[in-house]
């Protein structure tokens, strides 16, 4: 049988993912092998050492890498019972003791990087379940076929889209798990509740934020501090942590990556929960229910007034699932472009006998879309009864290019009138707008 340096080393050699793969197969009654990748691959473990951090013994010993020598350190390790230069001295007392190749082993799996180009999707191919991957619900960008689920008239719900970190507490362990399964030290979740007891089991989703004095800092800051707390380090003083949640989900549902409850009960019961709860430190995120897209944008330009990152909408029948979801869609920041007007449409109801929106189109023709929102009843009076000439250039706030019906032509995902360009001549063409809300 090959040794556990040899196997690792061919993984390193092995060029293509399928061969990887392979190494790994004719290895799997290995049990060292598969404790070592779940050490040295599984986010949820940390040893709490960088490379700059991490010390050197200069002695080289005899021994070779074993389990039964490296167990215990591991665990002591990774369940912060010894730290700071006691770790140090420790990792340094045996790397002394070790053979080079076991120096090497030993400083691969502590750093968490064995340089071979597996993660953990590629080990839970061969050993399910070996490492933890967190179930996450990702959201969908605005598109014809995403947009379909919020016909205007149907109830469904806009919520903010945190500024912060992501993370799922699972309750009854009190842990904390970053998208990539990174865990938070167990101090965390104990400080977010407050009043752990009254809550024992189930699982949130959230946004980590973190203020200073109750004003909230700004992204990069913030999340400097909790990715310090991620490695172990302390909450600086005068910094205050909150958990903005919007779903909770059984612990069977989590694991298991999806659930038969509708979106609306799921809310429903994060509502009660963070109420039962009582914790000032969690908090339900921000949200409103809506029946058009107009009423969602207006939550999103005063979440994006704020200097907040923006909104996503969701239906209340999706059913939570660990994937992409086409009924949870983002809401980007509006961006302004100039469009021709080639021609109007009357208005209906209160606006009969007044513009009802214009249509609008690239400098290319590439783009066309009816633009119905953003004017005042003056507006759309004067803008019926004196028409300028046609075409001319008017600017538009949007969200997003997306698909339009015709398959023809893009369109424009929520226009909104700005303003008549008088001052100008010429419309931006379709690469132009792109450019516009790529920027």
């Amino acid at each position: 049988m090959a040794t556990l340096y040899e196997i690792i080393k061919r993984l390193q050699a092995s060029l293509g993912s399928n061969d990887k793969i392979n190494v790994l197969k004719a290895n799997t009654e290995n049990d060292v092998l598969k404790w070592y990748l779940k050490q040295a691959l599984c986010p949820s473990i940390s040893y709490y050492f960088t490379s700059k951090t991490f010390p050197e013994s200069g002695v080289v010993g005899d021994e070779e890498f074993t389990y039964s020598a490296i167990c215990l350190l591991a665990n002591s390790l990774s369940g912060r019972e010894i730290t700071g230069n006691e770790a140090k001295r420790r990792v340094t007392d045996l790397l002394g003791s070790l053979n080079e190749e076991g120096q090497e082993l030993l400083r691969m799996m502590l750093l968490k990087d064995i340089r071979a180009g597996i993660g953990v999707s590629t080990v839970n191919k061969v050993w399910p379940g070996l490492c933890l991957q967190v179930p996450y619900q990702r959201c969908s960008l605005p598109t014809e076929r995403t947009l379909k689920h919020f016909p205007d008239g149907k109830l469904a719900i806009v919520q903010l889209k945190g500024d912060g970190m992501f993370a799922a507490m699972k309750r009854s362990t009190k842990e904390m798990f970053t998208r990539n399964g990174s865990k938070f030290p167990t101090w965390l979740a104990s400080y977010l509740l407050q009043h752990p007891n009254k809550l024992e089991d189930g699982v949130f989703e959230g946004e980590l934020l973190c203020s200073r004095a109750g004003k909230l800092l700004p992204r990069k800051e913030g999340n400097g501090i909790l990715n310090s707390v991620l490695q172990g380090g302390e909450l600086p003083q005068g910094v205050d942590i909150d958990y903005h949640v919007w779903n909770e989900l059984t612990e069977e549902h989590w694991a298991a990556g999806s659930t038969f409850i509708d979106y609306d009960t799921s809310f429903g019961c994060t509502v009660q929960s963070v109420e039962l709860l009582g914790s000032s430190r969690i908090k339900l995120i921000e949200h409103a229910y809506f029946e058009t897209l107009e009423q969602a944008n207006a939550f999103n330009e005063i979440q994006l007034s704020k200097g907040l990152e923006g909104s996503i909408i969701k239906t209340l029948e999706h059913k939570w699932k660990n994937g992409t979801s086409s009924e949870c869609v983002k809401l980007k920041k509006t961006r302004e472009v100039d469009l021709l007007w080639v021609s109007s449409v009357e208005g209906e109801g209160r606006n009969r006998g007044r513009l009802g929106a214009m249509v609008l189109q690239s400098s290319c023709g590439a783009l066309k879309v009816k633009c119905g929102t953003g004017f005042s009843d003056a507006e759309r009076e004067m803008l019926w009864d004196s028409q300028p000439q046609l075409p001319c250039i008017v600017t538009v706030a949007a969200n997003d290019v997306i698909n339009s019906k015709n398959k023809e032509a893009l369109s424009l995902f929520l226009p909104r009138f700005i303003e008549l360009r008088r001052d100008k001549d010429e419309a931006d063409n379709l690469e132009r707008i792109k450019e516009i809300f790529a920027s």
